[in-house]
This record gives structure tokens, sequence and C-alpha cells, in this order.
């Protein structure tokens, strides 16, 4: 029984000494993140073109004028009844057109161009408002077409005619919710008539504030 007890203890002693000379081995991974974030960027402009009038006549005056200069697009294609020529324009914060001396008979024709260059794809907020204390609207024919510009391709995908204060609220309509990407252009044709019984010496005005939201955020 002695024997035995020292064969063991030299065992366990021999294990301890082999335990110091152990070599360590490792290995390594990198988790590396980088964030970049996109953007929102929204533009509008506008044409609307001084009509021709009678007799060669220039009465009546159209004027359109742009707010804050915000990015230059590509517009291609656009429709027939486009009052531009496909290619780059320039974008901005707003647009305004005024027409002064407007009489009966006399149609102006507006184009107004709502387009998108952020990375991150928006819908519309539309907001109307409409200044007519005296009912000029109530005597102004609009027809309007909505056209969506979008990978190549032209639809026309809302349109109407009538009276202008019936026809203004389907206009809100028509854009609202609208989803714009990257490369997408939302092409909004005016033609104006102002009719024989529309009361003189006064103004009317409206206004289509849009907001663009990112699109999972809108409600």
């Amino acid at each position: 029984m002695k024997k035995l007890g020292l064969i063991c203890m030299s065992l366990v002693l021999a294990m301890g000494t082999l335990g110091v000379g152990y070599a360590m081995w490792s290995d390594t991974i990198t988790i590396k993140q980088t964030v970049e974030t996109g953007n929102v960027e929204v533009g509008v402009f506008g044409v609307a073109p001084d009509p021709t009038e009678a007799e060669l006549k220039d009465v009546a005056s159209v004027n359109v004028t742009h707010g804050t200069y915000k990015f230059d697009k590509l517009v291609s294609p656009v429709p027939g009844t486009a009052l531009i020529k496909a290619g780059t324009h320039k974008f901005y914060e707003s647009v305004t057109v005024d027409i002064s001396n407007y009489y009966p008979s006399l149609h102006v024709l507006e184009d107004f161009y709502i387009g998108s260059v952020g990375t991150i794809p928006v819908k519309l907020q539309v907001t109307l408002t409409v200044v007519d204390p005296d009912k000029i609207y109530e005597h102004l024919d609009i027809s309007w077409i909505k056209y969506d510009i979008s990978g190549g391709n032209v639809t026309a995908v809302t349109s109407g005619s009538g009276k202008a204060y019936l026809e203004l609220p389907k206009i809100k309509t028509a854009l609202e919710g609208q989803q714009l990407h990257e490369c997408d252009v939302v092409l909004l044709y005016i033609d104006k008539h102002l009719q024989q019984e529309a009361p003189q010496g006064k103004n009317a005005s409206f206004t289509l504030t849009v907001k663009a939201i990112q699109w999972n955020k809108y409600t």
C-alpha cells in the first residue's frame, strides 16, 4: 500500500510540470459598422407662358416667380401637352403665378412640376388655401391633368374639368399621399378659362402647400 501511494503522487507532480510549458493559441475577428443617413429633398418649378391675345394685343400678363433654388433635375420624358421640353430643369422651394388684367374668354395654361432627388421615398401631404371673397372661382373654368413621370414612363393618373371652386379640392386630393422616389416627378397641367359673367376689378388666390414626409411616417 505504501508503494502505490508514492506512484500516484509522482504522476500528479509530472502533470503539474507539463502545464507550465503549454502555449496559448488565439484568433481575432472584428465587427465594424458605419452609418450614412439618407436625405429628403423635394422641389417645384412652374411654367405659364403669357398667352397670345386677339389682334396681337398684350392686355393681360402672366408672371411666374420662383423662390429659393434647390437643385437641378432631369425631367424625361414629358407628355405631349407639356409646356416645356424634356431635359434638365431647375427646381425651387416655391412657385407663384400672377395673372393681371384677366378678362373673359382668355385661356391661361400652367404646368407645375414636383420632383424628388432625395434618397428616402416620400409621400405628399397637401393643404389647400383659397381666398376668394368675391366668388371669382365660381366663374373660372379649370381643366386639369395630373401626370406621373417615373422610370421613363408617363402616366396620366387623374384629370378633371369644371368650375375652379369645385376642381381645386379635387387637385388637392389627387396630390395627397402621392409617393415619390428619387427619380420621380409629378406634373400638374392646368388650363384656366374665365367666363363672361365674372366680376370686374376683383382678386382671388389659391395656395397649395405641399409637405414631403418620409413614406413610412405619412398619416
